[in-house]
C-alpha cells in the first residue's frame, strides 16, 4: 500500500511541531542573556534547568501545552469528520488545564484563551469570544486545521489566518509563505481591529528584509527587531522571518527526513 503524499505530510507537520515546541521549551520566556548563562549554544534537544520559569526541570524532548492541545485539537477534527464544536472544544480545553494543574505544571492555558472561554461559559456566541485576543495560542495550535482544509480554499482557510495557510499549502517554501501571507490579509479582514502593525505586512516586510542578514547574526536580529513575545504581531511575523531565511542545507536535510 502507498501512503497518500498528504498523509506524509500531515505527519512531518505535526512532527515538526512537536519537534520546535521541544527544541524550545528548555528557554521558553528566558531572556537571552539568561539562555548563554544556563545552555550556552543549544544545537539540539535539552534538559530544562531548574531556574526555567515555566518548565522547570523537564527532561529534554518533552513538548508543551502547545504540541498537546494542538493533538487535542486534532482529535476533535476527526472525531467531528472536519468540524469542531466551539462548546465542545472548550470544554475540552478546560478539562486538560484541570489536569495540568493537578500534575503540578504552570504549561496552563494562556491569556487570550482564558478570556475566550470565559465569554463563552458565559453565553456568548462562539463567533464573537475570541474576538478580543491578541496572543499567539491560535498560531501555536492551528497547524490541524491546515492539515484538515486545502489550500484551495483559502476563504475558508482565512479563518484560521497566516500559519494554517502556510502548513496547508505544503508546496516550496515560498509559495508557503507566499500563501501564509495571503491568508493573514483575508484573516485581518476577519478579526478585530487591535493597535499595532498588521501581521500581512510585517510578514511582507520581514521576508525580505531577513535575506540580507548573516545566518550568525539572524536570531539576535530578529529577537531584537521583531521580537519573540506572545504577542502575535511579534512572534508569528518572527517564525515566517526564520522560515524565510532557513539555509539550503537544512531544507536539504528536511527533504531527506
Amino acid at each position: 500500500m502507498h501512503m497518500h503524499p498528504w498523509v506524509g505530510r500531515a505527519r512531518g507537520a505535526l512532527a515538526g511541531l512537536a519537534l520546535g515546541d521541544a527544541l524550545g521549551m528548555p528557554t521558553q520566556s528566558m531572556p537571552p542573556a539568561a539562555i548563554a548563562r544556563c545552555y550556552g549554544r543549544i544545537t539540539g534537544l535539552v534538559d530544562a534547568v531548574a531556574a526555567q520559569p515555566i518548565a522547570p526541570s523537564r527532561p529534554a524532548g518533552s513538548v508543551t501545552d502547545d504540541t498537546e492541545q494542538a493533538l487535542l485539537l486534532a482529535r476533535l477534527l476527526i472525531q467531528g469528520q472536519g468540524r469542531v464544536e466551539p462548546r465542545e472544544f472548550g470544554e475540552a480545553l478546560l478539562a486538560w488545564e484541570e489536569v495540568m494543574i493537578r500534575r503540578g505544571s504552570a504549561d496552563l492555558l494562556g491569556p487570550s484563551t482564558k478570556l475566550a472561554l470565559a465569554r463563552l461559559a458565559r453565553g456568548e456566541p462562539p463567533t464573537e469570544t475570541g474576538r478580543n485576543g491578541t496572543t499567539n495560542g491560535a498560531a501555536m495550535r492551528v497547524t490541524p486545521v491546515g492539515i484538515a482544509v486545502p489550500p484551495d480554499d483559502l476563504d475558508r482557510l482565512a479563518d484560521a489566518v497566516a500559519v494554517a495557510a502556510t502548513v496547508s499549502a505544503g508546496s516550496s517554501r515560498s509559495e508557503a509563505l507566499d500563501l501564509g501571507e495571503q491568508g493573514a490579509e483575508r484573516g485581518a479582514r476577519r478579526g478585530r481591529w487591535v493597535a499595532g502593525g498588521e501581521i500581512a505586512a510585517w510578514i511582507r516586510w520581514a521576508r525580505g528584509w531577513v535575506r540580507g542578514i548573516a545566518r550568525a547574526d539572524l536570531a539576535a536580529a530578529i529577537g531584537t527587531v521583531i521580537g519573540t513575545s506572545v504577542a502575535a504581531q511579534e512572534s508569528v511575523v518572527a517564525a515566517f522571518a526564520l522560515a524565510e531565511a532557513l539555509p539550503a542545507d537544512l531544507l536539504a536535510l528536511r527533504g531527506r527526513a
